[in-house]
């Protein structure tokens, strides 16, 4: 505002303002920073876990393979010592032979596929089932080897 004062000069007068209140952008700064890093914590929380279900999964692939494999041997002993019964092949007999030779590693594969499995527990089911296979097939294939072929059939 403008007067003229006594002596006829131009005063000027300022007049008191109210201060004006500034939001300031720093709580919302903040806000943000702590929302982002709330983001980047769940990231990573949520990769990580994913990750170890990857790897249970891969584990569980593994260890699949491997009683597949320790079955897929023994069902080939048994197939050997049929056609062995049947035919008299020799041929069959090796196959036999080499089949029970393997089934020791596979069943050590199996063991160590599933040494950390929760389920490791129930592998002594799968060795007595191996062991009364073989068992079997170990009797049968004596009774023919020693010429006892009703024997081994029955």
């Amino acid at each position: 505002m403008t007067t003229y004062g006594q002596t006829g000069k131009v005063e000027s007068k300022l007049i008191p303002l109210k201060p004006v209140r500034r939001s300031s952008a720093a709580p919302l700064l903040l806000g943000g920073f702590v929302l982002l890093a709330l983001v980047v914590v769940i990231s990573v929380l949520f990769a990580t876990r994913e990750r170890t279900i990857n790897l249970r999964a891969q584990a569980a692939l593994v260890a699949q393979d491997r009683l597949e494999n320790l079955f897929s041997t023994v069902r080939q002993a048994e197939n050997g010592l049929r056609g062995y019964l049947i035919v008299g092949d020799p041929i069959s007999m090796t196959t036999y032979d080499s089949a029970v030779s393997e089934v020791p590693g596979e069943v050590r594969l199996v063991d160590a596929a599933l040494a950390h499995d929760p389920d490791a527990a129930q592998l002594g089911q799968v060795h007595q089932f191996v062991r009364d296979k073989l068992g079997e097939l170990a009797q049968t294939m004596d009774l023919l080897r020693k010429g006892d072929k009703k024997g081994a059939v029955g």
